[in-house]
């Protein structure tokens, strides 16, 4: 699961960006300048990476504790960063993360054969209240008619509200 912030998602946005145009390698380094900016270096570091959202070490960690890049320091201060192939699905995904994603298409689907229990019970309920409503039942459930014809109405509603609910 994804838990960035919307800077976090920015910054790895405009990674995979520079890195599908051409302008940054899957494997890039940096080093923080006195000024607080970073400079790209090493090969494969082309035009255009100089417009960089911010790269802190918070940011690097929560990228890397989401599984999207793997982030070193060294001794002198250098960090070397290897984007992941879910980085790039993270990205074109808009950050949805698939299992989250198919755990509410499995709700829905839940949601969706509760609805279509309750239809079947409700179908049953209105043939036996139109059987009750139209006197095709035992004498013994006589003193019940009154209440079969408002009952009825009741689960021809119901069934039309489940109906448009699915």
């Amino acid at each position: 699961m994804y838990n960035l912030t919307d800077i976090q998602k920015e910054t790895l946005r405009w990674i995979v960006m520079k890195i599908r145009e051409g302008n940054l390698p899957e494997e890039f380094s940096f080093v923080y300048l006195d000024s607080g900016d970073i400079r790209f270096i090493g090969r494969g570091i082309g035009t255009g990476v100089s417009d960089h959202p911010p790269m802190t070490d918070g940011i690097l960690n929560a990228l890397q504790a989401s599984g999207l890049i793997l982030a070193n320091t060294n001794d002198q201060g250098y960090v070397s960063c290897t984007l992941l192939g879910t980085a790039y699905e993270a990205v074109d995904s808009n950050f949805i993360d698939a299992d989250l994603e198919s755990v509410r298409r499995r709700k829905h689907n839940l949601a969706k054969d509760g609805i279509a229990v309750a239809l079947l019970i409700v179908g049953v309920l209105i043939t036996l209240v139109a059987n009750i409503a139209t006197n095709s039942i035992p004498k013994k459930f006589g003193p019940y008619l009154w209440v079969s014809w408002p009952l009825l109405i009741v689960l021809i509603i119901v069934s039309i509200l489940l109906l448009l609910k699915q």
